[in-house]
């Protein structure tokens, strides 16, 4: 064993000693990087690397390289190239161009399937005390290294957090069971929608991003590749460091039956069969599985982020309430990886995205990231941002900012006079066009005016001359598209359609008594019928006609109590957030007999839901709500109403919440009001660091069911059509 702390040395000697030779516990060295010996043990080596358990290297363990599956989420991949680790944890791949794929005899060559396919490594079994005298059946490390042309000469340090970064961005595309990575390679539902292709190589290109290959740890800050500006990456590196000491805890003893693999395997619970539905792969859950090695493990930590299930009572030797209590517990006094300091309540991990980056607009700079409030997702996972504050300087409203897979600005667009002001929730139709409500709020447009109307950004990138249509009520506050592109409008005392012009459609029958607010949100269904909430103790929806123009309007104060976000799942079921501090509930409504109705069960309380604002539906049908509070959190349910998030909710790095959306890779993000002037004299609660200006947005990584984008996109082009609202790419 490596001589990196004689005190190490000692404990290990002791723990020998009053263990009488059960297995041999290796605790790692408390240190943050592992040095690598580069390539100089290889002359010719394609792909290098070391197999880690925490600081010290794994001798024997087998290394498989494959590509992913193609034909399904979690399908079987190609297993490319084998090896065996050496000496100081050592092995090597190389590359035989001539080659298309594993030689005919499995061995350490490869060649590239294609030049996109994707490529992972696998780390199973060894000896920990890198002596040759032990196995630990119970290791499994994975890394996600990318493309098969952009891997050639690299070098991989695979250890704990290679495996829970990797893990963390493709759990939605890992098989529970057998481990196998893939997604399908094409959609069905059309080219203008997400792919799953799509979702999970930008799941590749995030691991790349937040991990050091070479060193097998976290990069504490990282700054995308943007093509204008700069964002300051943050990922959640003690969170991350924590679960990766707890999978060392297994991995360095020389036993699957040691006492910390043992409790591993107990309070890593994987998702419960009663909920198995609300994942991506809901039959892989019954009967209930129990892990077998530490990729499996992490994968059931991730994949049920709140430990649900049966919790222990027994850990390693000591008593424990609850499986996060006894996980927790397995992190050494003296961890490979600095770990958080007190226990986490719930294993989700994120990454914040951070900006102080400015551009000059006329007479007025315009932030990047500044209180970036309202979000959506196009087909391609990039994130358009609406930024809610008005720049310094006059005549020039609010940016739109366009962030790319992995966090990089892209562009900022819709700067010039009068086009943004007040921007709330951007909607993108079915053909990727970007709309934008203006709410005119005189309290952000000091200089401007109160300037109300609906801009769009179309997808050739030129922007609109001017606003695209001005309206007459206090709005607009929130759009909608359906399947064939139309936008509808929801202002204060009017609802409006769009078909794409300049000219725009009232289609609220005369005399309703139809109300919005600045809260308001809307969705439309398969039927085309669109719903919309008020901020206020009332549902409305407005049905499309069976002939003539003028749609019918329904409305309902059915345990609804302050109705903010909306959103719809595929069997139309219309899921409705309620703001009220305390006791905030989720309503589920349907369309049954020209009536709006409540589905059995809703409100749904009980969920960790308070002061609830926006909500969105992943792709089996779950829905995330932020929580309009300094410190969020953000709470899931599942489409039958069962909390999936602890009662805490999700917690990370958040100021007052807002909007929320899924990408085609499964994460979630969330953006904030951090740049805004209450922000602005909050110590620490404008970025990670109390960052003196800008502000930021933060990605939950993995954590939901990859979904189709955008939303329209998962529309019927005719009403009545079959709705893919709520589902995976395919």
């Amino acid at each position: 064993m490596p001589s990196c702390n004689s005190s190490l040395i000692s404990r290990s000697a002791a723990f020998l000693a009053a263990a009488v030779m059960v297995s041999l516990s290796l605790t790692g060295c408390g240190m943050q990087e592992s040095t690598s010996d580069g390539n100089s043990f290889v002359s010719n080596a394609t792909i290098s690397g070391k197999m880690m358990g925490g600081q010290q290297p794994i001798l024997g363990a087998t290394i498989n390289l494959y590509a992913v599956g193609t034909t399904g989420y979690g399908s079987a991949p190609t297993l490319l190239a084998t090896t065996t680790s050496g000496s100081g944890g050592s092995f090597q791949f190389s590359q035989v161009t001539t080659q298309s794929g594993p030689s005919s005899t499995v061995n350490a060559t490869y060649g590239c399937p294609s030049n996109t396919s994707l490529l992972y490594l696998t780390a199973a079994g060894g000896d920990p005390t890198n002596t040759g005298s032990f196995s630990n059946p119970s290791i499994k490390l994975l890394d996600a290294i990318g493309a098969c042309s952009t891997v050639k000469t690299g070098f991989y340090n695979i250890d704990e957090v290679s495996t829970v970064v990797s893990t963390a961005a493709l759990q939605q595309y890992i098989n529970p069971i057998n481990e196998t990575i893939g997604s399908p390679t094409t959609t069905g539902t059309g080219s203008t929608v997400s792919a799953a292709s799509t979702g999970i190589s930008n799941a590749f290109a995030l691991v790349a991003s937040i991990l050091n290959y070479q060193y097998g740890v976290v990069n504490p800050t990282y700054n995308p590749t943007s093509a204008v500006g700069t964002v300051t990456a943050t990922p959640e590196v003690a969170k991350i460091n924590t679960i990766a000491d707890i999978l060392a805890a297994c991995i360095n003893t020389t036993s699957a039956s040691s006492g910390p693999c043992n409790a591993l395997y107990a309070a890593a619970t994987p998702v419960p069969t009663a909920l198995a539905a609300a994942t991506n792969f809901a039959t892989s859950y019954s009967p209930q599985p129990t892990a077998q090695d530490t990729l499996q493990a992490a994968l059931f930590m991730l994949q049920n982020p709140a430990s649900a299930g049966t919790q222990v009572t027994s850990c390693n030797g000591a008593t424990t309430t609850t499986n996060l209590q006894c996980l927790f517990s397995l992190v050494s006094a003296t961890p490979p990886f600095t770990a958080v300091t007190a226990q986490p309540t719930d294993w989700t991990v994120g990454v914040t995205y951070s900006s102080t980056s400015t551009q000059t607009v006329g007479a007025s700079t315009v932030g990047y990231l500044n209180e970036p409030e309202y979000l959506a997702v196009d087909k391609s996972g990039n994130v358009w941002i609406n930024n809610y504050v008005v720049p310094t300087g006059t005549g020039i409203g609010n940016g739109m900012t366009e962030l790319s897979p992995t966090g990089g600005i892209l562009q900022q667009v819709l700067t010039g006079s009068n086009l943004l002001n007040g921007p709330r929730i951007p909607v993108i139709d079915p053909s990727g066009n970007i709309w934008s409500p203006n709410v005119g709020s005189t309290s952000k447009t000091s200089t401007l005016g109160y300037v109300k109307s609906v801009v769009e950004f179309p997808v050739n990138g030129t922007s609109t001359s001017g606003n695209l249509f001005n309206t007459n009520g206090a709005g607009p506050f929130a759009l909608a598209s359906d399947g064939a592109g139309n936008i509808f409008v929801a202002e204060t005392t009017t609802a409006v359609a769009n078909t794409g012009g300049s000219t725009a459609t009232i289609i609220s029958p005369t005399g309703t008594a139809y109300a919005a607010s600045i809260y308001a949100s809307m969705a439309v269904d398969s039927n085309f019928d669109v719903w919309v909430s008020s901020d206020a103790a009332l549902m409305s929806a407005f049905t499309p006609p069976t002939s003539g123009t003028t749609y019918n309007y329904l409305s309902t104060t059915s345990g609804v109590t302050d109705s903010v976000g909306t959103a719809i799942d595929k069997a139309n079921n219309v899921f409705v957030a309620n703001y009220v501090t305390g006791g905030a509930v989720e309503n589920k409504f349907i369309l049954s007999g020209g009536a709006i109705t409540p589905v059995t069960g809703s409100p749904y309380s009980g969920t960790g839901l308070t002061k609830s604002s926006y909500s969105v539906i992943d792709g089996s049908g779950n829905t995330w709500t932020t929580t309009d509070a300094a410190a969020g959190p953000i709470t899931e349910i599942s489409n039958a109403g069962v909390a999936l998030s602890p009662s805490t909710g999700f917690v990370h790095t958040y100021y007052y919440p807002q909007g929320i959306a899924v990408d085609p890779s499964g994460n979630v993000w969330i953006g904030t009001e951090a740049g805004d002037t209450k922000a602005l004299t909050a110590a620490g609660t404008n970025g990670p660091g109390g960052a003196a200006a800008g502000g930021y947005i933060v990605e939950i990584i993995g954590a939901a069911v990859p979904v189709i984008t955008p939303i329209a996109a998962g529309l019927p082009t005719t009403a009545g059509g079959t709705s893919h609202l709520g589902t995976t790419p395919q």
